[in-house]
């Protein structure tokens, strides 16, 4: 695929969704960065439903590192792995409470360090907290559909899923 499709393809998803915007609801980088943390493997929704109250109820990272575990674990019950993601959330805050100053790294070696924080949520939170696009948050999905729209030809991403992509647009 040259990279004329490739613009075509990026102009009619923008005239089909031209407000489309990052699935969660935060209002500042920590609260992206919590949300994430709660996202995995649960509905957007879930996660949605959940943040408002334990967004009003925590304001910072020492906020959550200092929280009572089972506190917060109540406030995301309902989301999938409560106990873990709580956990991570506390663990994570802890850390940039001590480490960063109570603000959230913006580099993605800093941020993959982080409990519950990989390198596609932590791309998710450099692009939409940050405007630093230092890759691409993939999915099954992505790779699917970009197998369909001719940008690679590998079908299975366990095995390089960007091999065959056009020059220059993978990161």
């Amino acid at each position: 695929m040259d990279s004329s499709k490739a613009l075509q393809v990026i102009r009619l998803l923008q005239k089909e969704y031209p407000k489309a915007k990052y699935y969660l609801n935060f209002s500042n980088p920590l609260e992206l960065l919590v949300a994430a943390i709660l996202s995995a493997q649960a509905r957007d929704t879930v996660v949605n439903a959940a943040t408002p109250a334990l967004f009003k109820k925590y304001r910072t990272a020492k906020d959550y590192a200092g929280a009572d575990l089972e506190g917060l674990i109540s406030c995301v019950s309902k989301v999938s792995f409560a106990g873990n993601k709580a956990r991570n959330i506390k663990a994570s805050c802890n850390i940039i409470a001590e480490n960063h100053n109570g603000k959230i790294p913006q580099t993605m070696e800093e941020l993959a360090e982080l409990p519950g924080i990989g390198r596609k949520t932590a791309n998710a939170i450099l692009i939409n907290a940050f405007d630093k696009v230092v890759g691409i948050p993939c999915d099954t999905h992505v790779i699917r559909l970009s197998y369909r729209l001719g940008w690679t030809k590998n079908k299975n991403p366990a095995e390089r899923p960007w091999k065959g992509c056009m020059q220059g647009t993978h990161a």
